[in-house]
């Protein structure tokens, strides 16, 4: 059972409502507070046709419009891949110069321009799976590192740890 704990001064949440201004960019934040980010896994995926994945839907467009005028003054992007042969999903957005097209550049610019319709600031959240790709996406993925993770690669988006034995613990 949790035990509850009486806190015994209040601190002023208007501190959240102050603007914020990175020292080293000199970008200014409208508040502090923030759109964390998420793996939305909407853009379009076709395991045949590397070209045509990677897309933000108009259905991410409509989820970052209405974030963009929730009132936040940082908005993080979900998974934005940047290899596409290494996805965290199916269905992740991907910047990747091989399948770039001008598809790709107008769905992102329809993004950005949501997010910062009401003056948010965007921060994209660049990523790649490497060894955690799923093995429906990738069969041989390869990260920066040459250890395998313990786990069992499964289907897009799920991973079933192994169980470890003694031997394991001895190594």
């Amino acid at each position: 059972m949790s035990k509850r704990i009486v806190v015994s001064t209040i601190d002023d949440p208007s501190i959240l409502a102050e603007v914020l201004q990175f020292q080293t960019s000199k970008k200014v934040v409208k508040n502090r507070f923030l759109k964390a980010a998420l793996t939305e896994r909407t853009s379009s995926y076709d395991r045949n046709k590397p070209e045509k994945c990677g897309i933000p839907t108009e259905r991410l467009v409509n989820l970052y419009t209405k974030w963009g005028h929730g009132g936040f003054g940082l908005i993080c992007t979900g998974n934005i891949v940047v290899d596409y042969k290494h996805l965290e999903s199916a269905g992740n957005a991907i910047i990747d110069q091989r399948i770039e097209s001008t598809e790709h550049r107008n769905a992102f610019r329809k993004i950005a321009n949501a997010i910062k319709s009401d003056g948010s600031v965007a921060i994209a959240q660049l990523s790649n799976a490497g060894r955690q790709t799923p093995i429906t996406i990738n069969e041989h993925p390869f990260s920066a590192s040459d250890v395998q993770l313990k786990v069992m690669r499964r289907g897009a988006g799920s991973i079933k740890q192994c169980r470890t034995t003694n031997s394991d613990h001895n190594q």
